[in-house]
Order: structure tokens, then sequence, then C-alpha cells
């Protein structure tokens, strides 16, 4: 699982699982090092600004709006707060057949 001191369980039934992160700059921001998750709904309730390393070294730099709610489909990455202050954000985890739940 989860760094748990990095996340908490808000709800979790059949169908979804919803995690809240709170993390700082220079942490990860939904788990620490290389991870993966589900496909989530992720709604950023601080704004931060994000840097994201894929599973094949692939860089991006995303700055999120406080409010901004976005899909990924299953992924594994590293992101790390790079900017803003702390920063809260829930998961949602969509519990559907291959759903495993995200590690890191």
């Amino acid at each position: 699982a989860s760094n748990p001191r990095a996340f908490s369980v808000v709800l979790e039934n059949d169908r979804v699982r919803v995690l809240e992160f709170r993390s700082r700059p220079g942490l990860g921001i939904c788990g620490q090092g290389m991870h993966s998750h589900p496909a989530i709904v992720t709604i950023s309730l601080t704004g931060a600004k994000v840097r994201r390393t894929s599973a094949d070294g692939k860089v991006t730099v995303a700055e999120l709006a406080p409010g901004q709610v976005f899909f990924s489909e299953p992924v594994t990455h590293s992101a790390e707060v790079i900017g803003g202050a702390d920063t809260r954000t829930y998961m949602i985890e969509l519990k559907d057949r291959d759903w495993k739940p995200s590690t890191g």
C-alpha cells in the first residue's frame, strides 16, 4: 500500500476507494518513488506544481489548479511536488474487474 503517513482512506465500498493525500514540496504527491495506480479520478483540492516521471523515464511538469479534476488510466510513475505549499488531493480508484489498489 501507499505510504500510510501520506494518505488516508476516506471512503471505500465495492465500487470505489477514495484516498486523501497530503504532501508538501520535495515529497511525493500520491506515493513515494515509483508506484502504481489503477484507473483513477483525481481532484486537486489545493494548487501545486508537480513533476511526474513515467515508468519509461519520460518527465513532465504540470501545474495543478485548486479544484482541478482529471481522469487517468492505470499508470506507474513517480510524482513529486516541486512548487506551491502544502497540498491536498483526493484520488478516486474505480473498482473494475482489473482493480488493484494504489501502491507506493
